[in-house]
């Protein structure tokens, strides 16, 4: 089986959390792949699949990984693809994991002063995506982009109806709204590890 197949049988083994087979499949790839073309691959295959929904099965797949090789942590530095989509995707669950699985053992045996500062470098690219990213964001007005009132369901005072493209919206919303958040928190523990004060509030 070559390259392109393994990865069709990735992808479809991650929409399905499919771990077993997973398992058997980053061996394959891994045993082919140059660590960096893998870890790029990968982390978009990771970030495509992602939503808060399937947040502990992708963090269950990412820790796979960097145990099966930990340098997928590390390339890069700072630029690491699996770092990248963890800020990305604002998952604090995501985040932690990196950390802990890549990160930490990765500095294990280093000064206070190297790893603040590979910390740092961290913080300074999670902070640059959030500002590219926070741009990028629309407001919704309601009654404009979507509509306000609701109609109460016949059967039920408590069931309220719901156009359908107004509750895409709103979930989209949502996860936008959890993604600041998390991206935030990533920050905020990323400038506490380099031995800085966190300034907002």
């Amino acid at each position: 089986m070559g390259k392109e197949e393994i990865l069709i049988e990735i992808e479809e083994a991650v929409a399905y959390a499919d771990l077993v087979e997973l398992d058997r499949l980053f061996d394959l790839y891994l045993s082919m792949e140059t660590e960096d073309e893998a870890s790029k691959t990968l982390a978009m295959i990771l970030y495509s699949n992602y939503n808060t929904f399937s947040e502990n099965n992708t963090v269950r797949m990412m820790e796979m990984l960097i145990r099966k090789c930990s340098n997928l942590a590390t390339l890069r530095e700072s630029e690491n693809f699996l770092f990248r989509i963890s800020v990305l995707r604002g998952s604090v669950k995501l985040y932690n994991c990196f950390i802990k699985e890549g990160i930490e053992p990765f500095l294990l045996n280093c000064g206070s002063e190297e790893r603040e500062s590979y910390y740092s470098k961290l913080a300074g690219v999670a902070e640059m995506l959030t500002n590219v990213l926070f741009k990028k964001y629309s407001q919704y007005t309601r009654g404009t982009d979507y509509n306000g009132a609701f109609e109460r369901d016949e059967g039920s005072k408590d069931v309220l109806l719901i156009n359908k493209e107004d509750y895409e919206l709103m979930d989209d919303i949502i996860e936008k709204y959890n993604t600041i958040v998390g991206r935030r928190d990533i920050i905020k523990n990323l400038i506490k590890r380099s031995g800085q004060k966190w300034q907002y509030s």
